[in-house]
């Protein structure tokens, strides 16, 4: 696996491109993305929007669906000044082919 991340200034954006190279095929690739506690939309399979109290961050995922966003309650005390009582588990799902691409773009609106 290689991960290129890419930091563009003039357009608030940073682009984050796996490539997974394996021998063999699996059935196919989980990603999580932990956010902490906000109003996230799924707007389609590919485009997640996490609303922030000034504007949102837009998730553009390619060769990735968004497949579900799940709340996870922190039992961990010591977490809760950082993250608060619970977070957002966002779960990417993509193809498992023996060599891919995926890319994640993340744009503040």
């Amino acid at each position: 696996m290689s991960r290129n991340v890419f930091y563009e200034k003039s357009k608030s954006k940073i682009v984050v491109n796996d490539r997974i190279k394996t021998l063999f095929k699996s059935a196919e690739i989980e990603l999580p993305i932990y956010i902490s506690f906000r109003k996230v939309d799924i707007l389609n399979e590919n485009t997640l929007r996490i609303d922030l109290e000034e504007g949102s961050l837009m998730l553009v995922a390619e060769n990735l669906i968004f497949a579900t966003v799940d709340e996870i309650a922190l039992v961990d005390k010591r977490h809760h000044d950082v993250w608060g009582e619970k977070i957002l588990k966002a779960t990417l799902v993509g193809s498992g082919d023996s060599d891919v691409n995926y890319t994640i773009s993340i744009v503040k609106e």
